[in-house]
């Protein structure tokens, strides 16, 4: 689960870093677990959309449900936490890279 989150983690296509969207996100739903599933991933992807991080709205809430289930998955209750995991993103796109073959000229 861990490796197929990263993956769609690493495919984000934002007008940003994908640490700063994921920095805001945790800031947007600091306080909104506890709301109705539906509620919580329109105001995060609202939130995404204004602040022009995508480039539409779908892309916006795709988003907004990959952090629910990064949330979830890896337990993110402060910014902080999210800082470690954009950390180790980094370095799984690293070695994933340093393990693909090299292109054949």
């Amino acid at each position: 689960m861990k490796e197929e989150l990263f993956e769609e983690l690493a495919r984000v296509s934002a007008r940003v870093e994908v640490g700063v969207v994921l920095e805001d996100l945790a800031f947007l739903d600091a306080d909104a677990p506890w709301w109705p599933a539906d509620v919580r991933r329109h105001v995060l992807a609202d939130g995404l959309y204004r602040r022009r991080f995508f480039d539409d709205l779908d892309a916006c809430r795709a988003m907004a449900d990959l952090w629910i289930r990064l949330k979830d998955y890896f337990g993110l209750l402060h910014p902080y936490f999210v800082r470690l995991l954009v950390h180790e993103l980094k370095h799984y796109c690293e070695a994933k890279e340093a393990s693909s073959p090299a292109p054949v000229e």
